[in-house]
């Protein structure tokens, strides 16, 4: 018979920049014919508006008098997911990499298109080839501001279609995590946080990553990096405190789990693992009122609440408060009230 937690992980987004060892630098990509080179200027003044799905229709026609340019397939694919066509996307940048096998920006672009239709162990497979082909001299960790410029990079594709390494890295190591490869998605959030350590959502991911592993202490110790870097987060607190516990620090985890509701008062779940903290320091009377609190902020959690209020009478010996709980758990869940019939005299 045990009081009912919560814990709650969060996901953002975070970077890296992984060079490969230098290699020659394969030759550029014929340029696009000038015909299809003028579609995708026009298409490059599109996205500048925001005009994703007229941008798509004019990197189409460039794409359609020019089949074998890469470039324009790339830029075809980049306005596919920015116009929310995922397939799409998918089907123009793979003719992109086809025809530049060599450039990374393409790859990472059709990893994030693949993840965006769930296609996570193909985009982690497009993400190791453009880690191997990654270098400073051709690829840069942030994209430029999207509309400021319409300069060629050296594959020839237009710097505002460049993808945002930062998101991409991310997701990366989300695709990791969502398959529960969760050593590989460790070693992905902690590469993006050395890069850049005063991202406080990278240490959120890395956190949760470690928590899964079981390796709780780094847990906190990533969590505790988050709340410093973003202090008035109170999924931040609420991690925390949720690692806190499981060490077994409870006045740790109730500090934690306080802050969080400071926070966000109707915060439901750190209501609800407050109070079971509360009961494991034996202070029945503050875990019943957190419990009522969290029952309040969600009324989903009414049922849970009445179960760890008598649960909590039950293991204080307050026989009278527990009857009363009890009747309030058979009004909101039968079944659950059966449970606990036979503690309640």
């Amino acid at each position: 018979m045990k009081l009912r937690a919560k814990s709650c992980l969060a996901v953002s987004f975070a970077s890296v920049l992984l060079a490969s060892c230098a290699t020659p630098r394969p030759p550029p990509p014929p340029s696009p014919s000038v015909a299809a080179a003028k579609w995708i200027a026009g298409g490059n003044e599109l996205i500048k508006s925001n005009a994703y799905v007229d941008a798509v229709a004019a990197y189409r026609q460039a794409a359609t008098v020019d089949p074998a340019s890469g470039v324009a397939w790339y830029c075809l694919g980049v306005a596919c997911r920015l116009a929310g066509l995922r397939s799409d996307a998918v089907s123009a940048l793979e003719q992109a990499v086809k025809l530049l096998p060599n450039d990374a920006d393409a790859r990472v672009h059709l990893g994030n298109a693949r993840c965006e239709c769930g296609q996570l162990e193909e985009a982690l497979k497009d993400y190791a080839e453009a880690r191997k082909r990654l270098s400073l001299g051709n690829a840069t960790l942030l994209a430029p501001p999207r509309g400021t410029s319409a300069d060629q990079d050296s594959q020839g594709k237009p710097l505002l279609l460049k993808p945002d390494y930062v998101e991409s890295w991310t997701r990366m190591g989300n695709a990791y995590f969502n398959l529960n490869r969760t050593n590989e998605a460790v070693e992905a959030y902690q590469e993006i946080v050395n890069m850049r350590p005063d991202v406080p959502v990278s240490w959120m991911n890395l956190g949760n990553a470690l928590y899964r592993a079981g390796r709780t202490e780094k847990a906190a110790e990533a969590f505790e990096r988050a709340m410093k870097l973003r202090p008035l987060d109170e999924n931040a607190w609420l991690s925390l405190g949720v690692t806190y516990d499981d060490m077994g620090q409870t006045q740790r985890a109730i500090a934690a789990y306080k802050q969080a509701v400071e926070l966000k008062p109707n915060f439901a779940r750190a209501w609800n693992n407050l109070g079971v903290v509360y009961g494991k320091a034996k202070r029945p009377d503050d875990a019943v009122t957190a419990f009522k609190e969290a029952m309040k902020a969600d009324p989903a959690l009414t049922a849970e609440s009445w179960n760890n209020i008598c649960v909590t009478y039950i293991q204080a010996n307050q026989r009278a408060n527990a009857r009363d709980a009890l009747k309030h758990l058979r009004a909101a869940n039968p079944e659950m009230a059966k449970r606990l019939e036979m503690f309640v005299p």
